[in-house]
Order: C-alpha cells, then structure tokens, then sequence
C-alpha cells in the first residue's frame, strides 16, 4: 500500500524523526508554514496540492483544522487520515483536549525549531505587532 503524507513545514523535524526511527516508507509533501494565519490561502495551496497527487492508496494529512481551512477539500480516490485538532499545538500534545488542560494549568508559549524557521515566525510576529 503506497503512502502520501502531505503535512506543514512547520512539523518536518519531528515528523522526519519519527519517519527514521519507525522505518516507515512514506511519499512526503510539504506545505509552507505561516499560511495558517490566512486559513483561505492555506485551503487553496492545500486543494492544488491534492489535485497533484496520485498513485496513492492512503493519504496523511498532517494538519489540524487550522481555521476551519480544511473544510471542503476534495481528495482522490484513496483514503484520507486526518486528526480531528485544532492545530499543531494540539498535535504535539495529542489532542485538543491534553492542550486545553495544560493551558489552564501552565502559563506557555509553543514553539518548535519549524516555526521559528518560518516566515511567520515569532520575531516576525513581533514586528508586526510593533
């Protein structure tokens, strides 16, 4: 069965690591981080992403809800896995509800070597803010 995991760059490290510590044989599309801050942008360059693949029989899709973006894609003929998060904060810590608990319990800021690497990073952040 060929696998096709199309995920954010924003988890590449971690998803790599897993990759190689699991022996796993996985076709891999990356999508460019920073685009969940415009959830219309991201549904766009996530649809023409999955109109290219083919020649699978299962999809990964390494993405949360991020902003409702997921919402309405249309996927091929092969089966589509994906979690039912919020975003990858939630990803990491295994579900919406690990992370609402965690929040309530622990004042934190998230961030991966991925995110800082992107274009939306937390320096840019800052800077737009100011």
């Amino acid at each position: 069965m060929k696998t096709t995991l199309l995920a954010c760059e924003t988890l590449r490290n971690e998803i790599e690591a897993v990759i190689e510590k699991k022996h796993l044989k996985l076709d891999l599309c990356w999508i460019e981080s920073g685009l969940h801050n415009t959830p219309k942008k991201l549904h766009a360059r996530l649809q023409e992403e999955l109109d290219s693949i083919s020649g699978c029989d299962r999809l990964l899709l390494g993405f949360g809800r991020c902003g409702n973006s997921v919402l309405g894609l249309r996927t091929g003929d092969y089966e589509t896995i994906f979690p039912r998060i919020e975003d990858c904060i939630s990803l990491f810590f295994g579900s919406d509800e690990a992370r609402s608990t965690y929040g309530r319990e622990h004042a934190a800021i998230y961030m991966t070597e991925g995110w800082l690497r992107g274009e939306s990073n937390l320096f840019a952040e800052y800077d737009h803010m100011l």
